[in-house]
């Protein structure tokens, strides 16, 4: 009885695995997931540079900062548009206790970078973004 049961749990096991490259996630302007749905014609290359950039969300239609994905797992891409040398100058990632996790600067000459998620525990993240003419935008990143 427990050889069947152990059987069925790790065939369970690879069943989930398999599938979990398959699902699709999609998310709303405030980066809630609103759809999931099973795509079994869907690439498996997740990571190429150009899903990527399909798959960035932004804040608003009108935004200029784009992001995926969320929740993450083990990084975070961000993208964001250079308007009027506007700038990103610094970006600083906070747990949610407030508490500075990192801090990224010298992006000046650069309209992207990533954000690794790996090390850090399953947790709600604040990243903020700041200009160098002194605005910010915030976005909430779930760990899972």
């Amino acid at each position: 009885m427990k050889l069947i049961s152990l059987s069925s749990f790790i065939l369970l096991i690879s069943l989930n695995s398999f599938a979990q490259d398959k699902i699709i996630f999609e998310y709303d302007s405030a980066g809630n997931q609103i759809v999931r749905r099973y795509c079994p014609t869907c690439s498996e290359s997740k990571n190429s540079q150009n899903n990527i950039e399909d798959e960035l969300l932004k804040f608003f239609p009108e935004d200029i900062i784009s992001y995926y994905p969320n929740p993450v797992r083990d990084e975070l891409f961000l993208k964001w548009d250079l308007i009027n040398n506007n700038y990103v100058n610094e970006i600083q990632m906070f747990d949610i206790n407030a508490k500075l996790i990192s801090t990224i600067s010298d992006l000046k000459n650069t309209d992207r970078t990533t954000i690794q998620f790996s090390s850090l525990p399953k947790n709600l993240y604040l990243i903020i973004l700041v200009f160098n003419n002194g605005e910010s935008k915030s976005i909430k990143i779930t760990k899972e």
